[in-house]
């Protein structure tokens, strides 16, 4: 991430939200972000904290096990992708660390809505090709950005 200051404006969290739900029309997974403006050293590591929220959100109880955090801790300038074990079984070697960088460039860019929306895209992308919605899709977990 930017050294700069990370912050979302209410369009922003608009838009991603709107990216959500785009994504998630082409397939049954579920699709979470969530931005924290920190990780505290006393709650261990951001990929520690990422797996926390990851079971606190529920992301593995979708269906299909095919729930996926994009966790963001803005000040350690971590960038976490977790996919439960349904899509992690089926993306290619390496697509979670190409979302990764992915998103990194752009928040180097300064372009942290595009780089989040923009991830989230591929993610939808990887999930629809798996996991297409099916007659009694529902929507399990909430399309708006979970932030601070």
């Amino acid at each position: 991430m930017a050294a700069g200051s990370f912050s979302l404006s209410r369009a922003d969290r608009k838009r991603i939200a709107e990216a959500i739900t785009a994504a998630e029309r082409t397939t049954s997974g579920e699709i979470v972000v969530r931005v924290v403006p920190s990780c505290p050293p006393s709650k261990g590591t951001p990929s520690e904290q990422a797996l926390r929220e990851f079971q606190s959100l529920g992301l593995e109880k979708t269906r299909d096990r095919t729930g996926v955090l994009l966790f963001i801790a803005a000040e350690q300038h971590a960038i976490e992708v977790l996919g439960d074990v349904g899509i992690h079984a089926k993306v290619p070697d390496g697509f979670w660390d190409g979302v990764v960088a992915s998103l990194s460039q752009a928040f180097k860019a300064d372009r942290f809505a595009d780089g989040i929306c923009d991830a989230v895209s591929g993610i939808g992308a990887q999930l629809a090709k798996h996991f297409p919605p099916r007659p009694d899709d529902a929507n399990e977990l909430p399309n708006r950005p979970v932030v601070g």
